[in-house]
């Protein structure tokens, strides 16, 4: 079993490809679980700064994130299961950096900082 990262510990999607690759191709993987998250963790203030000049993370109680989900189209019943799997984020439960990825690429994988900025070079500021 294969489990991407989340944001915390955001990996570089071609790391992520290579390492599922060398699982698929290689041999000694039955029954084993990697999770294919980057060697450190970053955080949602840095996030933001990285999406770009005047981008801030500005936390939400969870009262207000449900209504602004039910205001912006989502049923109740998704806006509850948001605000649950915000609350394990926030808790911790995606914030924990493995050697996964490392040890299937043989190599050191880019970092969680290199990975956004990886992908926000790529996006369309017009």
């Amino acid at each position: 079993r294969i489990a991407a990262a989340a944001a915390e510990d955001q990996a570089a999607a071609e790391d992520q490809a290579e390492a599922a690759a060398r699982v698929i191709a290689g041999g000694g993987h039955d029954g084993r679980r990697y999770d294919l998250a980057a060697p450190d963790t970053i955080g949602w203030d840095e996030l933001a700064a990285l999406a770009g000049p005047g981008i801030a993370y500005r936390p939400v109680t969870d009262p207000d994130f449900h209504a602004t989900a039910v205001a912006g189209g989502f049923p109740p019943h998704v806006a509850d299961q948001l605000v649950e799997l915000y609350r394990a984020f926030r808790s911790g439960w995606a914030g924990a950096p493995t050697t996964d990825l490392a040890s299937l690429l043989g190599r050191a994988p880019a970092t969680a900082r290199e990975a956004v900025e990886r992908a926000v070079a790529t996006w369309s500021w017009s």
